[in-house]
């Protein structure tokens, strides 16, 4: 995430709350939501490898249904 935002490790900051009751376009299959905030820092140019970044994360933790809406970013 750092890299992309183009920021140092130290100022970039996650949270992922694990196991929260969620549903996307009608289904319960597990999922994500994600919010990327930065000031100064999300432009065109990096939004996608941010975007890329973000959904390659998710999948390690096996956030497979993530792939679909990086997509369409």
């Amino acid at each position: 995430m750092a890299k992309g935002l183009g920021k140092p490790d130290s100022y970039v900051a996650i949270q992922v709350n694990d196991k929260q009751a969620m549903m996307w376009g009608g289904s319960d299959e597990p999922c994500a939501l994600c919010t990327v905030a930065s000031l100064g820092a999300i432009n065109l140019k990096n939004n996608k490898a941010v975007s890329k970044d973000v959904c390659d994360l998710l999948a390690e933790v096996r956030f497979i249904v993530c792939r679909q809406a990086c997509a369409s970013m």
